[in-house]
């Protein structure tokens, strides 16, 4: 081997090296913070696709109806614990932004 092939293949090397090591070197980004009503939100949303994936399969045909009933009930079940959830949160809000105003409004007299 000549100096220059060896020089190339060390290069390389390195280059590669690196490559493979930068996730341990460059640090995580933080996780986000995320609330509760995101997440409800979050959770509303893939219980829908996942109702909206069966009702496909039962037209397609890839499902019998005997199935899809039962577990189409326990998706909307699902669902609905979800959104009455929301709702509470959203009592939550409303009363915190309630509190705001008066607040805002005490301030400005």
């Amino acid at each position: 081997m000549t100096t220059g092939s060896i020089l190339i293949a060390i290069a390389l090397f390195l280059i590669v090296g690196l490559f493979i090591a930068r996730p341990f070197l460059v640090p995580a980004p933080p996780p986000e913070i995320v609330t509760d009503r995101e997440r409800l939100e979050a959770e509303k949303e893939a219980f829908l696709a996942r109702i909206r994936a069966l009702d496909f399969d039962v037209e397609t045909g890839k499902q019998a109806n005997e199935e899809w009933e039962g577990e189409r009930e326990f998706l909307m079940q699902k669902a609905a614990d979800v959104l009455r959830q929301l709702d509470e949160t959203e009592d939550v809000d409303g009363a915190i932004e309630a509190a705001i105003q008066k607040i805002l409004a005490e301030v400005k007299s």
